[in-house]
């Protein structure tokens, strides 16, 4: 019995050691007994996890003040594969990290006030890939061993991007949406352009380019279509293709982007232009519903040759090399005409013809009559004037010819008498 006695001593003096010792680690006043008021005031540096071979996996442990509690957990040791989470009381935040067997990072996510973070990496924590999420929007990065880009997606309140690299930095690729529409594009290994198509309330187009980046075709659709094929090198010029609400238009172009030759047709008809490689135009020729016409121009850009038709008939116009009309022919309803035009544009000879016969006139420089040849009843008539008026007239008819000589005032001088004269 007094051995009992002395045993059970022992065990009590040793638990009353053990709670001593508990309380100086806990922090608690050694002389007064322990109370359940008192576990609200007990405070823990930390607490270590261990498996039954004694070996550590896991462990919780508050940082220096303000930083907030860590909690790690690993399948052997510290250092070893894991995951470790913890409060960032600095940042508002916190962050969980997951280890891989050699103890570095693979993945880890930041939470902040504002925004959050995330990063994967290969072993021995090297980044390949992060995202952060922003209170406009958000990004998502991959990089390659030199953490390098090689494809990036942001996207924000008003679109979105995406970009793809390759090794020497340069895009390849990349995919952009805004409220109004969209873009997308790709560049050669040098990192020239390559293609680009867009997207816009009003239509879309397309852009192939040549090796150099220099365009090689160009498409568009609005309220019509366009298509423009561009020549390789400097010297080459383009050729356009398109549709409008009207009609159609076919374009050639020089290496300056001028102009030279261009076919349109519409609703009523169609039209074809010609010009120099300084587009100036130098023919055209259009088709419309009542007739057509044809313009030549000269080097200078005047007015060489003019024809044209209607409902009425048609006119041929030829012109000075300074643009002043020289000649005119036309057709009328009851015949034509022929007008040849001084240098002072005075008609100085014409020739018409009508349903009873035809004529030819001779003018002076200021477009006064001199001499005039003509259908008159069943013959023919030649006056030849002075001044405006006839000073001899010449007829002929079915009783035979008569000869006539006036003064200026129209009296008869003499008179040559006709078929029924003996001689």
């Amino acid at each position: 019995m007094t051995t009992e006695i002395a045993e059970l001593q022992a065990q009590v003096k040793q638990l009353q050691d053990d709670v001593q010792h508990l309380k100086g680690y806990l922090g608690l006043p050694q002389q007064e007994p322990l109370k359940n008021k008192m576990l609200p005031s007990l405070r823990c540096r930390g607490i270590t996890l261990e498996n039954d071979a004694g070996e550590v996996v896991g462990c919780w442990y508050g940082r220096t003040a303000g930083e907030g509690p860590v909690l790690w957990m690993a399948a052997t040791e510290p250092g070893a594969a894991g995951v470790e989470l913890g409060v960032d009381q600095n940042t508002g935040g916190g962050y969980v990290t997951v280890n891989g067997k050699d103890g570095t990072a693979r993945a880890q996510l930041y939470v902040r006030d504002d925004r959050g973070e995330m990063t994967v990496s290969t072993a021995g924590g090297q980044p390949r890939a992060g995202m952060k999420a922003f209170p406009t929007g958000g990004s998502l990065v991959v990089v390659d061993e030199a953490l390098k880009p090689r494809g990036l997606l942001l996207a924000g309140d008003h679109g979105g991007e995406l970009v793809v690299f390759n090794k020497e930095d340069k895009r390849q690729a990349s995919i952009s949406i805004t409220p109004n529409g969209g873009l997308m594009a790709t560049w050669n290994p040098q990192g020239k352009p390559a293609t680009a198509f867009a997207s816009q309330p009003t239509g879309g187009m397309a852009i192939l380019n040549y090796p150099n980046g220099d365009p090689s075709v160009t498409m568009g659709a609005t309220k019509g279509s366009h298509l423009k094929l561009h020549g390789e090198d400097a010297q080459s010029g383009s050729v356009s293709l398109g549709t409008t609400a009207d009609g159609s238009f076919m374009g050639v172009h020089n290496s300056a982007d001028k102009s030279v030759a261009a076919i349109y047709a519409a609703k009523n008809g169609g039209l074809v232009s010609v010009s120099d490689n300084g587009g100036e135009l130098r023919g055209m020729m259009d088709a419309g519903a009542h007739g057509g016409s044809l313009l030549i121009k000269n080097e200078h850009g005047e007015t060489g040759l003019l024809l044209h038709h209607n409902t009425q008939g048609g006119a041929v116009n030829l012109y000075s090399k300074d643009g002043k009309s020289a000649a005119l022919m036309d057709v009328q309803n009851e015949g034509g005409r022929i007008a040849v035009v001084g240098p002072e544009e005075k008609v100085l000879a014409g020739m018409a013809a009508s349903a009873t016969g035809g004529s030819v006139a001779i003018f002076n420089d200021l477009g006064i009559y001199r001499g005039l040849l003509h259908i008159q009843d069943d013959g023919g008539r030649l006056d030849l004037h002075w001044a405006g008026t006839p000073a001899v007239v010449l007829r002929a008819d079915e009783a035979g010819g008569e000869i006539t000589a006036l003064d200026p005032q129209g009296g008869v001088r003499g008179r040559l008498p006709g078929a029924d004269s003996e001689g």
